[in-house]
């Protein structure tokens, strides 16, 4: 049975305030706390107190060091002085104010002692990892005690791309139906569980101070559909979401409210159909909880986080049952001690993935928004050119995504490239070339292309006429096009060349040994430096108007059957001597 206000002492509330352990001296008159607490966000603690002496031109509880920056506080709260934790963390803001002549205020505003994980953006590659692996591993750094719940798909790398380790948490959570759900002394991260075992009640004409309660249509989804094309199949996988059932207030589900058309459409880079799953899964679930919003006001009671559940009594059969608790408010002022929930999510994080998609019925422009997006190409170094899983990729080392030696494996962008064919030049190791990213998933690259620069230089060297354009290959094989004279050149290290001249309408061929085959509009020129055979398998014919052998030396002619001189003119045999037979 939850708790109730009518059930407790509420007449005389009481706080605590203490500083590094020790409690804040009475001489130090407490105007306010505020301590705000809410899914997916670092709770906060406001606190004003009334500080200077106008006359002295003092201000003696700013000018000490009990509230300087990083001092530790803890707030408690209750009731006839049995007081319990309400806020434990760091002072982070010390502000001092004036009103007027002899109104002076010291504001301090507080964080949990990690909230360093939502400071400074980062780069991070985990290898062989599940989601909750990744945030437990980023919890343990300044997180306390921190509690995860496990998830089950292992990724083979899993890439944080200049976002906040805190952000990074709340993404990796939130693709897996996961709330970050912040704690007194750390957070939990896990699906909401919604039952009937509500821990407070709050009954509308007995407790209840204020409501601001709503039913949101305008994301309630007719369903949910994660697709992704899938280059090893070569064709569009898809997974439906399923919900969960729920125990959540209220007597209108979401089907009864949902105003989209047709199932929400996400275009989605993952490699795996358990990540479309869990992501359509979760998509569904967001927007079970914010089915109704608002909040709930009523005496303060510390018992309840971020993540818990409350009993909503008299609040009409629209709002009654058991509500999502998804933020806590508590105020301590003028003797008053009122705590606000929050029930049910806020519509943010759907509108941030769906934009206008659900309201608008169209779904053109949607982006995927499973990973912190990369919109930017980015220079990266070849480690690898032989890829185990057979999917033809390329390793890449990017300094701008990877903070040590380590590399994502990227698909190679190729003017032809198809079953059995393609243009294949593969980079070299220690290339550098530029990566782009599908959908802006830092995990799928894909390398576009290589880059010279005046350490890699080009073989080729630049001109504003660009006549001279080709291919140089690591050995030093190259093709080259001379647009200027219409020559083509294909030529090896060693010296082999064929050229295709159209300015001199020539074709040569000519080896390293200084052999050489000419055609041009006199004919045929065909050079030996040595000895010059021709050998066929059938016969050998030699045809022309004239015809002359000449030998420097001997010259002989010799048939294995028969042999015949013919001539249908004169015929001359001419020498020294001439024997015949």
């Amino acid at each position: 049975m939850p708790d109730r206000p009518q059930d407790q002492r509420t007449d005389l509330p009481s706080f605590d305030v203490l500083l590094d352990g020790s409690p804040l001296a009475e001489q130090y008159p407490v105007l306010s706390i505020v301590v705000s607490s809410q899914i997916n966000k670092l709770p906060t603690a406001r606190l004003t107190l009334s500080d200077g002496d106008v006359s002295k031109n003092e201000f003696p509880l700013s000018s000490s060091k009990l509230v300087i920056p990083g001092v530790k506080i803890e707030i408690k709260a209750g009731y006839h002085d049995d007081n319990v934790s309400i806020f434990k963390g760091v002072i982070v803001n010390h502000r001092l104010t004036v009103k007027g002549a002899n109104q002076s205020m010291l504001r301090l505003e507080a964080k949990p002692e990690y909230h360093s994980l939502a400071i400074g953006r980062k780069n991070a590659l985990f290898e062989d990892v599940t989601d909750s692996d990744v945030m437990d591993e980023i919890l343990s750094k300044s997180a306390g005690d921190h509690s995860v719940e496990a998830t089950e798909l292992t990724h083979p790398f899993m890439v944080q791309n200049q976002v906040t380790d805190w952000h990074f948490v709340l993404n990796r959570a939130a693709v897996n139906s996961q709330l970050v759900m912040p704690q007194l002394d750390g957070v939990n991260v896990g699906v909401p569980v919604i039952d009937d075992s509500a821990a407070y009640e709050l009954e509308y004409g007995s407790t209840v101070l204020d409501f601001d309660l709503a039913i949101e249509s305008r994301f309630q989804l007719g369903g949910a559909f994660a697709k992704r094309w899938s280059h090893v199949d070569q064709e569009v996988t898809e997974a439906e979401g399923d919900l969960p059932g729920t125990a959540a207030n209220g007597n209108l589900k979401s089907a009864d409210l949902t105003t989209a058309d047709d199932p929400v459409l996400i275009n989605h880079a993952a490699e795996d159909d358990a990540e479309l799953q869990t992501w359509a899964d979760s998509l569904l679930l967001h927007s079970e909880l914010s089915r109704i919003q608002g909040n709930i006001s009523g005496p303060g009671y510390a018992g309840v986080f971020p993540g818990k559940t409350i009993s909503l009594v008299g609040v009409n059969d629209r709002f009654n049952g058991t509500a999502f608790v998804s933020g806590v408010r508590h105020e301590l002022s003028k003797g008053n001690w009122v705590t606000d929930f929050q029930v049910g999510l806020d519509s943010e994080f759907l509108h941030d993935m769906l934009g206008d998609t659900v309201s608008s019925g169209s779904t053109a422009g949607h982006q995927n928004q499973v990973m912190p997006g990369i919109s930017n190409l980015y220079t990266g170094k070849v480690m690898s050119l032989e890829d185990d899983d057979g999917e033809d990729r390329v390793q890449v080392h990017v300094p701008g995504l990877h903070p040590d030696s380590s590399g994502t494996w990227c698909r190679r962008m190729a003017p032809d490239a198809g079953d059995g064919r393609g243009l294949v030049f593969r980079p070299e190791i220690d290339d550098e070339v530029v990566v782009g990213f599908i959908h802006g998933d830092p995990r799928y690259g894909i390398m576009l292309g290589m880059v010279h620069s005046s350490a890699l230089p080009s073989p080729i060297e630049a001109a504003d006429d660009n006549h001279i354009k080709g291919f140089v290959s690591r050995s030093e094989m190259k093709l080259t096009f001379d647009d200027e004279n219409s020559i083509v050149t294909l030529e090896t290290p060693a010296g082999h060349t064929l050229t295709l001249d159209d300015d001199e309408g020539a074709v040569s061929i000519k080896d390293s040994n200084d052999n050489t085959l000419v055609m041009d509009k006199d004919g045929i020129v065909l050079e030996s430096a040595g000895d010059f055979s021709i050998t066929a398998q059938g016969n050998v014919t030699v045809e022309g108007t004239d015809v002359t052998l000449n030998a420097q030396g001997s010259f002989g002619a010799e048939a294995g059957s028969a042999a015949e001189l013919k001539c249908s003119g004169q015929t001359t045999i001419e020498g020294a001597i001439v024997a015949i037979n």
